[in-house]
């Protein structure tokens, strides 16, 4: 659940990666990435967490791929405006989830791994593009991946 506090959160680490005047250049070095990190979020999802290949639903799986892609899309974005969505797919999502009786330890264990494999991202393209401030850069880069 997107709330205020992690809006806020979220808000002050995009705040602390611009100060440290990368993000345009961030956003360049990721955006050319943006397939590979989705196909590893889906990747990791599935080597990770059985429930996901096991499920006798037709759609578990397109809706896994679908909305790590849609994840890496709002960071795509996020990182390239700065401007804070409303995460709307990430609602849908959870309800799409509870429709389906999904187990709820699947799906947060998905975002564990997605977690993991989002914030290795970003701090791959911090560091390649960063010259100076990488240290405070990937700490900001931890808070943001966790929000």
């Amino acid at each position: 659940m997107v709330t205020t506090t992690s809006l806020h959160i979220l808000r002050h680490s995009l705040d602390q990666l611009a100060s440290f005047g990368g993000i345009p250049q961030v956003y360049v070095t990721l955006a050319p990435h943006a397939d590979e990190a989705a196909k590893a979020l889906r990747d990791a999802v599935l080597a990770e967490i059985p429930g996901f290949s096991a499920s006798a639903n037709p759609q578990v799986l397109p809706g896994l791929a679908s909305h790590g892609r849609e994840h890496v899309d709002e960071i795509c974005r996020l990182i390239a405006e700065g401007s804070l969505g409303d995460f709307g797919f990430v609602r849908d999502h959870a309800r799409q989830r509870a429709e389906q009786r999904f187990p709820l330890e699947a799906s947060l264990h998905a975002y564990r791994c997605g977690h993991r494999v989002l914030s290795q991202w970003l701090r791959n393209a911090v560091i390649a593009t960063l010259t100076s401030g990488v240290e405070q850069a990937v700490a900001a880069v931890a808070d943001f991946a966790i929000e």
